[in-house]
């Protein structure tokens, strides 16, 4: 080969390494483009997502604001300042979060339901979301979609509450607001483009529920219902047809409700409406307590040694499993489990009354015998920690073992009501004192007063959902509500001479949102 033709041949060939390589630039150029515009599009959708899951978060905290100046109800979302095209300062992008709702279907369970079944069987599912959460004798289950007549993908014993099992028949119970959240970047209005990103995500909200009875009131008994179905406001639905004062109330979930009064009346509550419940062949007694552990295990206490026993179908006055228990006038009942439960009574000869149930036999607890006060009202937060109240300010502790006073320096008046959030949370009531309504909270190591209320009435009940969700009811259609800071008076349509003896609420307890999922386009 001359020296010529090996000149032509490094020429073409330093040609084709040129190209070869001009091509293999492109082509990195090219990738590192591609994927440059990749991680950007990924980063603006990553960013999306959090900014519509903020959204969901604040619509949450909108709903169940313990202060109600500044909670709104589930319409109100719509179109609120807050939750339409709204920027988080320094935030590439904003959020508009929507509302359905709520939401308050019933059904029943066709079927019994263990513990660990995530498929639940009912009556029907009509007017369910396809997503959400709802209450079987006070356990909270989220369930993510719907297939025929059953829930499926349920999550059991959510938001603190017990997986456990169920009779067929038992009520669910349902309260919530539907979510629809979209977040985008850097606008809404681009949609999923090369310089934007939007995600749309779907959550339910459980909403709080409750109830409140008392005296009568033109022929029927006083009841008034929280929050629905006019959110944030009490609203009349008095109980017709029993012409008795009722004494108190006890929600099993929203549709499972049970309410007590004079000459043995008895009201049940199915989600939709009161109804006199079958007490034929029992003396006329005023039944003045009442709790219930399952649609099919209630107590029910009062005059006479009044113990009347549900169990599912049909209630009974009970003879032989109290023959032992002194005649009294039993006032209270609190239930840990179906084989635990506590009574107390008007004192007797032999001093106070405190009757404990082991699933047998009610018997009664002579640990204190000597002291002679009425107690009128008992709660728990476990076995080993329970309070009872009652007059001339006592305040009697249950460690386990024994019951015993505690000695106190708030005003001596007679107490009525007391409940718990937590070892070292409970609040009590009792009689007006020294020119205000008297409310007393225990701490973990005393009890002391909260002055701060402007009623000046006797408060009959409290009740506490959560450390910041708590109701106090009593004369005057006095309704108070405690949202971790104070107490405030909330207006109710009742008239100003009935009395309200018992209230009740269910809701969420932490974790208010369930069944979270993403929309796709």
């Amino acid at each position: 080969m001359t020296i010529k033709n090996q000149q032509g041949f490094l020429a073409i060939a330093a040609v084709l390494i040129i190209a070869v390589f001009g091509f293999i630039g492109i082509m990195a150029t090219y990738l590192l483009n591609n994927s440059l515009l990749g991680t950007t599009n990924n980063l603006n959708s990553a960013q999306a997502f959090y900014i519509a899951e903020s959204g969901l978060e604040t619509a949450a905290h909108s709903l169940l604001n313990s202060t109600f100046a500044s909670r709104l109800s589930c319409a109100g979302l719509n179109g609120a300042t807050i939750l339409t095209d709204y920027t988080f300062t320094g935030a590439a992008g904003p959020y508009t979060v929507t509302s359905t709702g709520p939401t308050s279907p019933v059904t029943t369970l066709n079927g019994a339901l263990t513990a660990a079944a995530t498929t639940i069987p009912v009556a029907s599912t009509a007017g369910y979301p396809t997503y959400g959460r709802f209450m079987i004798d006070r356990e909270s289950i989220n369930y993510s979609g719907i297939s025929g007549n059953s829930f499926i993908n349920a999550t059991r014993g959510v938001d603190g509450t017990t997986a456990t099992t169920h009779v067929s028949g038992a009520a669910l119970g349902q309260y919530q607001c539907n979510l629809t959240s979209t977040g985008g970047v850097s606008s809404l209005a681009l949609g999923v483009s090369s310089i934007g990103g939007k995600r749309t995500l779907q959550e339910s909200v459980e909403l709080p529920e409750g109830w409140s009875v008392g005296t009568l009131t033109a022929g029927a008994s006083a009841a008034i219902h929280w929050n629905k179905p006019t959110e944030l406001a009490w609203t009349t639905s008095n109980i017709a047809g029993t012409g008795q004062t009722m004494n108190a109330v006890n929600m099993l979930s929203n549709s499972d409700v049970w309410a007590v009064g004079n000459a043995t009346a008895i009201q049940h509550w199915n989600g939709t409406a009161w109804a006199a419940s079958s007490t034929v062949g029992i003396p006329s007694r005023n039944l003045f307590g009442i709790y219930c552990t399952a649609s099919n295990n209630c107590w029910a206490v009062g005059a006479t040694t009044a113990f009347l026993l549900w169990n599912g179908s049909t209630w009974t006055l009970q003879t032989a499993t109290v023959s032992t228990l002194p005649n009294s006038q039993y006032n209270s009942v609190f239930c840990n489990t179906a084989n635990d439960c506590w009574a107390v009574a008007n004192n007797t000869a032999g001093g106070d009354v405190f009757a404990h149930w082991d699933g047998t036999n009610w018997t009664r607890d002579a640990s204190r015998p000597t002291p002679q006060a009425v107690l009128s009202g008992v709660t728990c937060n476990s076995t080993s920690d329970c309070w009872a109240v009652g007059a001339n300010r006592t305040f009697v502790h249950w460690n386990g073992t024994a019951w015993s006073e505690v000695t106190v320096t708030v005003p001596n008046v007679a107490y009525a009501s007391v409940d718990c959030t937590a070892t070292n949370n409970c609040w009590a009531v009792g009689a007006a004192n020294g020119g205000s309504s008297v409310i007393v909270q225990w701490n973990g190591t005393t009890w002391s007063r909260f002055t701060p209320v402007s009623v000046n009435v006797a408060l009959k009940a409290v009740t506490c959902h959560t450390a910041s969700d708590c109701w106090a009811v009593g004369a005057s259609a006095t309704t108070l509500h405690w949202d971790g800071t104070s107490w405030t008076a909330i207006a109710n349509p009742l008239a100003a001479g009935i009395t309200l003896n018992g209230v009740d609420m269910v809701g969420p307890f932490s974790f208010p949102l369930s069944a979270w999922q993403e929309i796709y386009p």
